[in-house]
């Protein structure tokens, strides 16, 4: 019996790099630990509520953004120790605030609007004193947001490199631990800007949580296509597999009532779109059968590309399993048409 695509793709990498010269047998040991937070993401497909994350530095515009993506102004744009809190948000019919201790002890706040919500919120996460944030866990947000209809949370966490060097590594904890017992998957958050460049506290905390993270979003953008593929011939070295999205959120909030060009080139609807296909456990599937897709057409291209290997050899029992795997999944059949060709 066949096991996953994933796993059997794992399976078939392991089986076949050994055989291998040591040049190739590096490529499949980059390939294996791409393939590694696949499997993760496929492990916990099923799981609901499923977690969304925006995770950046401070400043990189994460707020903003959970606004434009949500439509309502319930995120608190937020600076300092206090960001120390993580908000989570939540499809609901009413409007509810839910505040969770670290004791344990949940108080929760109904609100007639959006706007009284989001100004009891802020009252909470911005401008407190350390003692007070570090009491509470995370906050919960409750709402008729569309967007996240179907068992989606979204969590807007704190930023990072943000506070005083003495309270860094306590603050930098804090958010590691939130995002391993709560985070399935994270969209991490990058500013552009006439300097654009990626700090090393960008990309030492990106390597830490990289398996939980197929996409980079790039705020604040403003300049043209040709320049997007400048940004990612530069930087994807850094972020090895990710896709790029390049949204300008203050945009997407400035042409929300009546602007829907501004609306358009803001790029805020495709990064909508992408987030709608986690609503279900069977759309977040498909997700990570189209990434295992992408990685075996792209892996094949870099070996013709880089070495002028024609054909990989494969190990043949590990492959059929892995063609068994992928015949039963219309998603995969561009790989099944690959191996029919080179079993013949």
């Amino acid at each position: 019996m066949s096991g996953t695509p994933v796993s059997e793709f794992i399976h078939l990498v392991n089986d076949t790099m050994n055989s291998l010269e040591k040049t190739i047998q590096k490529e499949f040991d980059i390939l294996y630990k791409r393939l590694i937070p696949l499997w993760k993401q496929e492990c916990t497909a099923h799981v609901t509520p499923y977690v969304l994350s925006l995770v950046g530095l401070t400043n990189v515009g994460k707020s903003t953004l959970a606004e434009a993506l949500l439509g309502f102004p319930v995120a608190p744009h937020k600076n300092g120790p206090a960001t120390s809190i993580p908000v989570e948000y939540i499809y609901d019919q009413h409007w509810r605030m839910e505040v969770l201790t670290r004791h344990f002890e949940p108080e929760e706040i109904e609100f007639e609007n959006a706007e009284s919500l989001a100004q009891a919120l802020k009252k909470r996460v911005v401008g407190i004193d350390a003692a007070t944030a570090h009491s509470i866990a995370w906050v919960t947000v409750r709402g008729p947001m569309n967007l996240l209809k179907g068992g989606l949370t979204l969590a807007d966490t704190p930023g990072f490199g943000s506070i005083q060097k003495d309270d860094d590594n306590i603050h930098q904890h804090k958010l590691e631990e939130f995002i391993t017992a709560r985070v399935h998957r994270v969209y991490f958050c990058v500013a552009a800007g006439d300097n654009s460049s990626i700090s090393d506290d960008e990309k030492n905390f990106y390597n830490k949580i990289n398996h939980l993270c197929n996409h980079i979003v790039v705020t604040k953008w403003e300049s043209d296509e040709n320049a997007t593929q400048e940004y990612v011939d530069k930087f994807q070295p850094l972020f090895p597999g990710a896709k790029f999205i390049f949204v300008n959120a203050k945009n997407a909030l400035k042409g929300k009532k009546s602007d829907l060009d501004v609306i358009k080139k803001s790029n805020i609807k495709t990064l909508q779109s992408i987030i709608t296909h986690y609503r279900t456990p069977e759309g977040r599937r498909r997700m990570v059968l189209k990434d295992l897709s992408n990685l075996w057409k792209n892996f094949h291209r870099h070996l013709v590309t880089v070495y002028g290997l024609s054909e990989i050899p494969w190990r043949q029992d590990s492959l059929r399993r892995f063609y068994s795997a992928c015949k039963a999944e219309e998603e995969l059949w561009p790989i099944s048409i690959d191996i029919e060709r080179i079993m013949k």
